[in-house]
């Protein structure tokens, strides 16, 4: 049994790391050893967990309709009540395994999700939630917690998602999830289930012995019934005609009863199974041939292809606009999506903003050379190709070197308003001390122009012999906005 952590609501739960086995031979390629094995995989355990929140009694008034059990008084005065969601919930979710936490509404399954997922893994909810899912796979988490990730699906689509975790799991990672009604074919795919009802147990186990430890009981069904059905059923507090032996239950009370039941059958059980760690030499076996030494599987080069596959996706559909005020604005307007993302450890920083970058080019580049071409040749300049070429590069390096302005006023002032008029402001003086609108600048401004990549840029599209010192001010400003749009982005808060 691992050293546990003391709840602040007076449960426990336990996290332990097992140490990761021999590696077998390597994958195929990056993908298969990216989705292959987990690196370190994690023995959840939880044991006594509970948890109370407290009302303002006018709420607490309110929900004097909910089941009993629900509402405990704290004594004395302060006008608040408390509630209690969980009742010293005990459970274990194993490597290589599926834990699927069953209840009906209102049981305690997202409280129960959220304190785990809060405490040690992402937790993701709902329909919109599922790409996070994949997301959450760049960095080959050892457990995934999810709150009902089927909601909103059909039967096939939920069949075929709850396959594809059972399969990571069989790698060596740990799934827990919540499903409010699985099909009786999804509820084959669980390794272990954990139902609950009024925020306590009434079954902790193996998926395929529930249906027998319900019949021990005295709650057997007289036909065949879809396992999950039937066990909400008894969470609800219902056992039909048709079941065997409904009469069984202590004073007709079902959920009081399987209560009373799990409380002296399985919670000795589970309880001494955790202690004990005898599940240990038997899962030993299947991690060693799933689990592998995952090095460089998300390697910075695998983060940098798939972030830029996602950055040119986005801006595919993009059209070409005379300001393209968007690349000024975008860094703040993708700080939650960064924050969002670094605090989960989907990615490093430098391989998010080196694929922005790539993932610009296309689309800042591609306009500039169009009009260049076109104004090249009505104006008729030089004819010669590396003339060309070099009035080419230097109107692209300006393109460059102001799109980095952009990234680095964005960056900084995270702010969309703020960041496009400061910009405007900068671009405005730049323009005005570069030397092409104005030829007399005052003196006292005269120093300006030397900051201004404006001026170096027309200096270089004039002058007749290129000058190398002209060149080497624009690349330093080029890498220059970027560093600092760069060490903005690390202030982020994760």
């Amino acid at each position: 049994m691992p050293p546990n952590g003391q709840d602040s609501h007076g449960g426990r739960a336990g996290l332990v790391a097992l140490p990761p086995p021999p590696s077998p031979p390597p994958a195929s390629n990056k993908m298969d050893c990216f989705l292959s094995s987990v690196c370190t995989p994690l023995d959840l355990q939880f044991i006594d967990l509970s948890f109370r929140v407290k009302l303002e009694r006018a709420a607490a008034a309110a929900a004097k309709g909910a089941p009993p059990g629900r509402i405990s008084h704290a004594g004395g005065g302060g006008g608040q009540e408390e509630r209690t969601v969980l009742k010293g919930i005990t459970g274990e979710a194993r490597p290589g395994e599926v834990l699927a936490v069953l209840g009906p509404s209102g049981s305690g399954k997202s409280t129960l999700l959220s304190i785990l997922g809060g405490r040690l893994a992402g937790q993701y909810a709902g329909t919109r939630k599922r790409v996070s899912i994949g997301h959450e796979m760049l960095v080959n988490p050892s457990l995934l917690v999810l709150d009902e990730p089927t909601s909103g699906l059909d039967s096939t689509a939920a069949a075929r998602l709850v396959a594809t975790l059972s399969s990571l799991a069989r790698k060596g990672r740990t799934v827990v999830m919540s499903v409010h009604q699985p099909s009786t074919r999804v509820y084959r795919m669980f390794d272990s289930v954990l139902l609950l009802a009024e925020g306590s147990c009434l079954y902790f186990g193996a998926g395929r012995d529930a249906m027998d430890y319900f019949a021990s009981v005295g709650f057997s069904p007289a036909f065949h019934v879809n396992p999950a059905d039937f066990m909400l059923d008894l969470a609800n507090g219902f056992a039909q005609a048709e079941y065997e032996s409904c009469n069984a239950a202590d004073g007709g009370n079902v959920k009081q009863s399987l209560m009373a039941s799990y409380s002296r059958v399985l919670a000795p059980r589970v309880k001494a199974s955790i202690d004990a760690g005898d599940h240990a030499d038997a899962g030993g076996e299947q991690q060693q041939q799933a689990a592998e030494s995952c090095s460089g599987c998300t390697s910075w080069a695998n983060q940098f292809t798939i972030l830029l596959r996602r950055s040119l996706k986005e801006r595919r559909h993009e059209t070409f606009t005379s300001l393209r005020l968007f690349q000024i604005i975008a860094p703040a307007l993708e700080r939650p999506v960064l924050a969002r993302e670094r605090a989960s450890g989907m990615y490093a920083l430098s391989s998010y903003f080196m694929s922005r970058m790539a993932g610009d080019l296309p689309m800042e580049l591609a306009l500039p050379t169009a009009f260049t071409v076109i104004v090249y040749l009505m104006a008729g300049l030089n004819p010669s190709p590396a003339a060309f070429a070099l009035t080419l590069a230097v109107i692209l390096s300006y393109v460059l070197v102001a799109e980095g302005l952009g990234l680095a006023v964005g960056a900084v002032m995270m702010d969309a308003k703020r960041a496009s008029t400061l910009v405007t402001v900068v671009m405005l003086a730049y323009l005005l001390t570069g030397g092409f609108y104005v030829h007399n600048v005052p003196g006292f401004m005269a120093w300006a122009k030397y900051t201004s990549f404006t001026y170096y840029c027309y200096r270089l599209l004039i002058a007749v012999q290129y000058s190398g010192r002209l060149v080497a001010a624009l690349v330093a400003m080029f890498f220059a906005y970027r560093l600092l749009a760069y060490l903005a982005l690390r202030r982020v808060r994760t």
